[in-house]
C-alpha cells in the first residue's frame, strides 16, 4: 500500500500506481469523505462523461435531428440504424477447439 505526505498547505500526491488505476487526470475531481476514521477519496464527475462525449459528437455533427414529433424521430432513427447495418462488415464467428 502506498505511503503519502502531507504538504505544506495540507496537499498530498495521489502515487501513480493508483492515479492509473483510477485513469485520473490534471484536474479531475475527487470527494472527500471521513469513513470510520479514515479519509476516503472518490473520482467525482459534475458533468458524465457521457455527455461530454455527446456534446463532441454534436459539435463534429454527428446527429439527427431536429424532429417535429417524438415519430418523425423514431422513423429517423430506424432508417439510420438500418444503414449502418447495411453498411457493416460481415462479422465472422470463431468457434475455438479444444
Amino acid at each position: 500500500m502506498p505511503i503519502v505526505k502531507v504538504k505544506d498547505k495540507f496537499q498530498i500526491t495521489v502515487p501513480v500506481t493508483l492515479r492509473a488505476r483510477l485513469a485520473l487526470k490534471v484536474g479531475d475531481l475527487l470527494e472527500a469523505e471521513i469513513k470510520n476514521g479514515v479519509l476516503e477519496l472518490s473520482p467525482k464527475d459534475l458533468v458524465n462523461r457521457e455527455i461530454d462525449l455527446a456534446r463532441a459528437q454534436i459539435k463534429a455533427g454527428q446527429y439527427l435531428g431536429p424532429f417535429e414529433t417524438a415519430e418523425e424521430g423514431a422513423r429517423a432513427l430506424r432508417r439510420h440504424a438500418k444503414s449502418r447495418s447495411a453498411k457493416a462488415p460481415a462479422r465472422t464467428v470463431r468457434r475455438r477447439t479444444a
